[in-house]
């Protein structure tokens, strides 16, 4: 049986092959990265083409994939104006929550089980393979698309419109409530006990991709949406496949683990996720059963809304343009900052403590953010008098330092 025979007859096996292939020998050299779409989006045209359905892919995939490109787009976008505008950015909040829940942070509890915190950091096959499943979060929601796509593909309009539903959900939230994960409430505010956040150690790996500059938001915790992709991928599978789907949702227990144990997650944040997920379910089933009622479309046809082929690429090049645009300006706005601030392009305002800057006159990492905020914003005389506070509560040589060097370039620059 050649190649193309053996697509043709089983593209479920040749994909899962494919993947396999690649992360295997990733993994077996050490290689750990954020797993980029391109790399999905290559095997889905590849099947297309031998199956004969690249007309159907543009019909059906293409302002699907623009609309995901411009939401990577937005989460950068989203985390420079709430930046630049000193949106509120809340961290407390989520913390009394889950420790009203559960008495205790969880993500404390598994790495002071689990961890080895010792120095220097060694991790083991545990800290490496939930890294990897991790950085496979950014391409699985897309693989069951592309399965439901080839098996199922009446339900494919369906589970589109479940993910424009979660994502526009997901990103409002995020510039409404923004929140920091654990690990940043530790490392920038010691407000949970130590958190290593190890996969960002682990990962030695960059492939560019084309939204690898523009998806940065580190205040963008709730609703998880690490949670929320392989719980929504999870039901739209069963619904198509019904008990046959129990591997993904294996995968999927497996990343709401990964996601507390690194500290990018509270548990809240994940039932917040599975909530939006829920929500986002129910208007996409009450909208394809409305429209069918008024006859607008047939189940059989639920996947040839764009009827013609050239308005679904017209529309999908609008999207991907305005995306472009949009990550352009954001890319530009982030390097413009970092020519004179080197450990990060932005800092948001973080309520809970600076508003109560005095309450934390003791706290070294609250006086030291609060200077990077300042100098962020180009206050640079006020940031001074923190980082030259923050000197004063110097625990140990590492940030007697840092402390240093923040005095010194802002000197430099008062100059």
């Amino acid at each position: 049986m050649t190649l193309k025979k053996f697509i043709q007859k089983y593209p479920l096996y040749f994909s899962l092959l494919y993947l396999f292939l690649i992360f295997s020998i990733l993994y077996a050299f050490n290689f750990f990265l954020f797993a980029p779409k391109i790399l999905l989006l290559i095997l889905i045209i590849s099947v297309a083409i031998i199956l004969g359905k690249i007309k159907s892919l543009l019909n059906d995939w293409f302002i699907f994939i623009s609309f995901i490109y411009l939401s990577d787009t937005m989460r950068g976008l989203i985390y420079l104006g709430i930046c630049q505008f000193n949106r509120p950015v809340f961290t407390q909040y989520v913390i009394r929550l889950e420790k009203l829940f559960f008495g205790q942070i969880p993500s404390v509890l598994l790495q002071n089980a689990l961890l080895d915190k010792s120095e220097p950091l060694s991790f083991s096959w545990l800290e490496k393979t939930l890294t990897f499943i991790h950085g496979t979060h950014y391409i699985a929601f897309l693989f069951v698309g592309f399965i439901i796509w080839i098996y199922r593909k009446q339900n494919f309009t369906e589970y589109k419109l479940a993910f424009y539903f979660l994502v526009s959900a997901g990103i409002s939230l995020y510039f409404l409530i923004p929140t920091t994960p654990p690990w940043i409430a530790y490392e920038l505010f010691e407000a949970v006990p130590e958190l290593i956040h190890f996969n960002a150690y682990i990962y030695n790996m960059h492939i560019p991709d084309i939204t690898s500059k523009f998806g940065v938001n580190p205040v963008a915790a709730m609703p998880s949406l690490h949670a929320a992709f392989p719980f929504l991928s999870a039901i739209l599978l069963f619904r198509s496949f019904k008990w046959k789907s129990w591997p993904f949702s294996l995968y999927s227990m497996g990343v709401f683990f990964t996601i507390v144990y690194t500290g990018d997650h509270y548990i809240v944040d994940i039932i917040a996720g599975f909530i939006v997920s829920g929500f986002a379910l129910l208007a996409t089933l009450k909208i394809t059963n409305l429209l069918q009622k008024k006859q607008i479309i047939k189940r059989s046809n639920l996947t040839n809304l764009s009827k013609i082929k050239k308005k679904s690429v017209i529309v999908g090049l609008i999207i991907l343009a305005i995306g472009i645009s949009l990550g352009m300006k954001v890319d530009k706005s982030f390097q413009q900052n970092s020519d004179y601030l080197d450990i990060e392009a932005a800092y948001p305002y973080y309520k809970d403590f600076f508003d109560n800057i005095d309450f934390y006159k003791n706290n070294f990492k609250i006086n030291l953010t609060y200077g990077n905020h300042l100098f962020s914003h180009k206050k640079f005389k006020k940031a001074l008098y923190y980082y030259q506070k923050a000197y004063s509560l110097c625990r140990n040589l590492k940030e007697k330092m840092i402390a240093v060097y923040k005095i010194r370039m802002c000197k430099a620059i008062i100059k």
